[in-house]
């Protein structure tokens, strides 16, 4: 099957502004690398989603992607800081590895960031459990700090 293209959603511009340490068009992250940019540059528009590279679109709320409802997801979200930013892909071997990803990246950020997908190939918990995510599950993953 093959994986696609991620899209970090964001309910308000400034929390992008507010995450340290990514630098658009930079891979990122341990493995796979991950690639975040609101418009790839025509060298990495041909670049396509693999098991040793995620690419991540930056999208507002009010853009639209076939394969998620964000105004939907976002009208029903009734939290302050959780959910507003959320990374979300039709197809991924596992949420944990964007999750890790963005966790070794971006350690202080103050607003967690939710991976969702809508099918994971190889999904694996943080014991290295298995997890099944059939079509039409939406299995999500963040990281939190307790401080």
């Amino acid at each position: 099957m093959k994986l696609s293209t991620a899209y970090l959603i964001n309910d308000n511009e400034r929390q992008i502004s507010r995450l340290r340490g990514m630098i658009y068009n930079n891979k990122f992250g341990g493995s796979p690398k991950l690639l975040i940019s609101p418009s790839f540059p025509e060298e990495l528009e041909k670049v396509e989603t693999s098991e040793e590279l995620i690419k991540i679109k930056v999208l507002s709320k009010n853009e639209k992607i076939s394969t998620f409802n964000v105004s939907e997801y976002m009208e029903n979200l009734q939290t302050n800081k959780i959910g507003k930013l959320l990374i979300h892909t039709d197809v991924c071997t596992t949420k944990l590895d964007i999750s890790k990803g963005l966790s070794e990246t971006l350690p202080t950020n103050e607003d967690p960031i939710i991976a969702t997908a809508n099918y994971q190939t190889s999904g694996v918990g943080k014991s290295g459990n298995q997890w099944l995510s059939p079509k039409g599950y939406l299995m999500f993953s963040f990281n939190y700090t307790v401080s």
